[in-house]
């Protein structure tokens, strides 16, 4: 993030969910806008970097149902990532730097 932020290209490692590993590195091109996403990104000791954070809240029920879906990963795995998902939203989650959150389950939005 930090090359990014300097206007240079940066670079990171792909994840495999369905595989659990890394994969190729992938570069990115400081050009216009930059979206970084994933709910752990706006951890604290990064939520400095980003210009904007945006919350995409989704139903319990709807997020797991669409988690399931793509059958990525066992249920053991994902019964620890909700419980993992729930302590970082009660505890970590920095909530003063969100712009504004959206409905994952109907796109609305409140600014």
């Amino acid at each position: 993030l930090h090359p990014l932020r300097a206007g240079r290209p940066a670079s990171y490692m792909r994840y495999v969910w369905g595989e659990n590993r890394l994969d190729n590195e992938a570069c990115v091109d400081p050009d216009g806008v930059v979206l970084v996403e994933g709910v752990y990104v706006a951890r604290p000791e990064l939520v400095d970097l980003f210009d904007l954070v945006v919350l995409v809240r989704t139903d319990p029920l709807v997020r797991r149902a669409r988690v399931e879906s793509r059958g990525e990963n066992p249920i053991c795995w994902l019964d620890r990532w909700e419980r993992a998902e729930d302590w970082y939203f009660a505890h970590a989650f920095p909530y003063d730097q969100v712009w504004c959150v959206a409905n994952g389950h109907t796109g609305s939005q409140d600014l």
